[in-house]
């Protein structure tokens, strides 16, 4: 055990070093995945009354983000599944990253099909093939986080539990809101010449936007973003011009659907957002139906990662620190860079050192808090204010989409950041929030300007004032 401690403190310091945490993550094409492997990656909904669920929706809500465990328990009543004649489901909003309909997080390993891949990269995802299928024969239980097709370091090391987290600060405690999810990320990896070129999928956003409006969704959550500044203009005009078309094609979308809220978060740059010099997609975009969200610490103030925008658009701040929402439960609560043991030459020629690494990752597997996760951000604030402004519209379903984000920038609290005056949000705790102290949870730590994170396992301590100071 002692040998499998240090390997374990390696990769964690090399973690801890190396980790840069983006949602812009890519992985292989999910595109062509044989039917075999694209069962893998989409689970079938586990039985409830498909049918009496979706009727007690009144509103409907969407997320764009990175697919969600629509299996998930605390999510069960809230999943607005498309249903055949016969009652049984047969979508959920839309897979863009796989183009499927079922926006689950998991992704399929693909490499192997894939002509144009190079052969060092088909020898890696062969050789985890081959060492995932080792460590499930020893340890058949572990079946339930891993498959030998599925991507699991992608998974992890991608932030792909962000979807699902988003999903229960969305809806929790309110079956009367319908979720639909659109996954546009991670982007799917192209190859040409034996090398690997830009993602493709760029415009995943944009259309998940459009599919979510076209499905009846009365408010829209990104929790995601790309910040435009006049040094991206310069080193890759291109790509600057690629993004500011998008900015203008979903101010255009939200303008031509006022009936529509759309609630995005303004990134975890700490700094400030406007107009001109420091865009940002799709916060920032100039709409009176886009409302923009920072971030609280614990303490009631700013946080220090979040962005603030300084035009006047419609903006708040909500709690964004240390956050604990849901995590997949097909996910293993510990960090992709683990899952470089697969794959590490020392561990595939040392047999004793294999079976130690082998126990680790069970262990930890075997140990985790099932179901939960804390994390940081101004992706946490977003959801939890758009949760708001759906339940603006469950009481009274005739308002715009403006109208419902004003009335909830009217109900919430002043708050002084130097001589600026911004508005916090005032939320209540969901009822599966961990009581202080009650769990040891997985979280993560912003490691710089809220972009770097590694993801470590420590006694969760939430203060019962965190949402209770926010709280009506």
């Amino acid at each position: 055990m002692g040998r499998c401690l240090k390997i374990f403190g390696l990769v964690m310091l090399l973690l801890v070093l190396t980790s840069r945490y983006a949602l812009a993550q890519r992985a292989d094409d999910q595109r062509i995945l044989t039917p075999e492997r694209q069962v893998i990656v989409n689970p079938v909904p586990t039985p409830r009354d498909f049918v009496k669920i979706n009727q007690q929706h009144q509103i409907l809500v969407a997320e764009v983000d990175s697919g969600v465990d629509y299996n998930h328990p605390l999510l069960q009543q809230n999943i607005h599944f498309r249903l055949d004649a016969n009652g049984k489901p047969i979508g959920l909003g839309w897979d863009f990253t796989a183009n499927d309909a079922w926006p689950a997080p998991l992704v399929g390993a693909s490499v192997d099909l894939n002509p144009k891949a190079p052969e060092d990269v088909k020898s890696k995802q062969n050789m985890m093939i081959k060492t995932l299928s080792a460590f499930l024969s020893m340890y058949p239980l572990m079946t339930q986080y891993f498959n030998p097709y599925r991507q699991a370091d992608n998974e992890l090391s991608g932030g792909l539990f962000h979807g699902t987290h988003v999903a229960g600060l969305m809806v929790y405690d309110e079956p009367r809101l319908g979720l639909m999810a659109y996954r546009a990320l991670p982007f799917n990896i192209q190859y040409e010449n034996g090398k690997e070129v830009n993602a493709a999928g760029d415009d995943g956003i944009s259309d998940a936007i459009q599919k979510a409006i076209d499905d009846g969704a009365r408010v829209i959550n990104m929790s995601l973003g790309l910040t435009l500044t006049k040094n991206i203009q310069l080193g890759n005009p291109a790509v600057y011009e690629f993004e500011l078309g998008e900015i203008k094609r979903i101010q255009k979308m939200a303008q031509a659907h006022p009936e529509v809220a759309f609630v995005a978060a303004t990134g975890n740059d700490g700094a400030w957002i406007d107009d001109r010099s420091r865009m940002n997609l799709p916060c920032g975009v100039e709409a009176k139906n886009i409302l923009c969200v920072g971030a609280l610490d614990k303490e009631g103030g700013l946080a220090y990662f979040s962005n603030v925008v300084l035009p006047d658009y419609p903006f708040l701040v909500a709690p964004g620190e240390s956050i604990v929402s849901l995590f997949p439960t097909q996910f293993c609560n510990i960090n992709g860079f683990f899952m470089g043991g697969f794959t590490m030459d020392g561990i595939q020629s040392d047999s004793a050192r294999q079976a130690s690494f082998f126990r680790g990752i069970s262990k930890i597997c075997t140990d985790k808090t099932n179901g939960f996760y804390s994390s940081s951000g101004t992706s946490m604030a977003t959801p939890i204010t758009a949760r708001m402004v759906a339940k603006v519209l469950l009481d009274n379903p005739s308002l715009s989409g403006s109208e419902a984000i004003q009335k909830v920038l009217g109900d919430a609290a002043d708050l002084k950041v130097g001589r600026m005056l911004i508005k916090k949000l005032m939320v209540e705790k969901p009822s599966w929030y961990p009581a202080e102290q009650d769990m040891t949870i997985p979280t993560e730590m912003l490691l710089s300007e809220g972009d770097g994170a590694a993801q470590v396992s420590k006694p969760l301590v939430t203060e019962k004032k965190y949402f209770e100071f926010y709280s009506k």
